[in-house]
């Protein structure tokens, strides 16, 4: 997968910005404030139409502007491939309607169409919430990386919240009187159904992703510390036989379980138990890594983990991942940035800096595309020097 062009009005601080880019890695590089995140965020937004900094739509649009527009053309796949094929994803945004997503010119209806079209892993700063944050947020990294790999995954994860918002709309009624209880449990068979699906692929992909990341955290590491994931679920932590969590009793396990819970779900006025609940643990040595590591080695385990992700969009996709890396560098000692660098280099990437010496190593390999307040330099794409 290659991007060649991105182009940009009104979007943040982008007045208009018309891109020609090349295959290989790109550094964005720009005093703080200048739109070298920005420039990142256009091109995630493009493949999942939300922001990685969790921003309105709204607010992605130009002071000043009421509407803006992005379109990114893109190869498919490798363009030796016989597969590749030139794509487009455009997408508008204003603040008084609807966002508009076309692909190749087709009108998207359903996000199950869109997501999974222009493949990314992203790192930032803020990655640390993998091990720091809350389940939600490692549920939606999850969910994330899966729906664009897997896009009947996808499908599955908004039939389940649909369900489950049926469910918990009977729950809240049968509080006031409203309906029968038998309506709420109408939903049981459909929301087992779906969750089997989810977490059968969650489990399935966490174990794979614990093999390819315990094995980069082990050479980030300098040996010295055992990655592991490990999946809690629906299940974990109750009192049921283990053989309840192979693929082929969850359904049964699920039902059950939403059967106990019941009067829990009554008390509380949703379903309280479910993927929509689950979580994923992170262990350096066999301990917690939220409890017990320091801010180095979490910062190293939130890396290996997203490094993972890259291989595993390759591997199991066939196609070959952008990867963006927003103001990471600079958060890496010498050795470790080398290794991430070293890394990446097969893959079309685009880093984010406002120090240009750190790439002083690798200056006949990166292009520099040089940001001023939204204004790319004349000479945007001259080698570093």
């Amino acid at each position: 997968m290659q991007i060649k062009n991105i182009e940009l009005r009104d979007f943040r601080n982008y007045k208009s910005l018309n891109l020609n880019v090349s295959e290989g890695a790109h550094i964005i590089s720009g005093k703080n404030a200048q739109g070298k995140s920005n420039f990142i965020e256009a091109i995630y937004y493009s493949a999942f139409s939300r922001s990685f900094r969790n921003a309105k739509d709204k607010e992605l649009i130009r002071d000043g502007a009421d509407n803006c527009y992005l379109k990114i053309d893109f190869l498919s796949d490798d363009f030796n491939s016989k597969n590749c094929r030139e794509e487009s994803i455009i997408i508008y945004l204003d603040k008084n309607s609807k966002k508009k997503i076309k692909v190749n010119d087709i009108v998207i209806r359903k996000m199950s169409e869109f997501i999974g079209k222009l493949k990314i892993s992203c790192f930032t700063p803020e990655d640390l919430f993998l091990i720091s944050g809350s389940p939600s947020d490692r549920r939606r990294f999850l969910n994330r990386e899966l729906s664009q790999i897997y896009p009947a995954y996808f499908r599955n994860i908004i039939d389940y919240h649909n369900v489950l918002n049926q469910r918990n709309t009977a729950i809240k009624q049968y509080k006031t009187n409203q309906s029968d209880v038998n309506l709420i449990k109408i939903w049981d068979d459909s929301l087992v159904d779906l969750a089997e699906k989810i977490i059968n692929k969650r489990k399935k992909h966490l174990e794979e992703m614990n093999l390819v990341s315990s094995k980069l955290h082990k050479e980030l590491s300098g040996k010295k510390e055992k990655l592991d994931l490990s999946y809690k679920g629906i299940f974990h932590g109750k009192n049921y036989s283990k053989n309840i969590e192979k693929y082929g009793k969850i359904k049964s396990g699920f039902k059950e379980l939403l059967e106990e819970n019941f009067e829990t779900d009554l008390k509380y006025g949703y379903t309280t138990i479910g993927p929509h609940k689950d979580d994923f643990e992170i262990f350096i040595n066999g301990k917690e890594a939220k409890k017990f590591a320091s801010q180095g080695q979490k910062k190293l385990s939130a890396l290996s983990i997203k490094m993972s992700q890259i291989d595993m969009i390759k591997e199991i996709t066939g196609t070959i991942p952008i990867v963006l890396l927003d103001d990471v560098s600079s958060e890496l000692d010498e050795e470790r940035r080398i290794f991430l660098l070293d890394y990446i280099m097969g893959f079309q990437s685009f880093m984010t800096t406002t120090d240009i010496e750190i790439f002083k190593d690798k200056k006949n390999k990166f292009r520099n595309i040089v940001v001023n307040n939204g204004i790319l330099k004349e000479d945007i794409l001259a080698r570093i020097k």
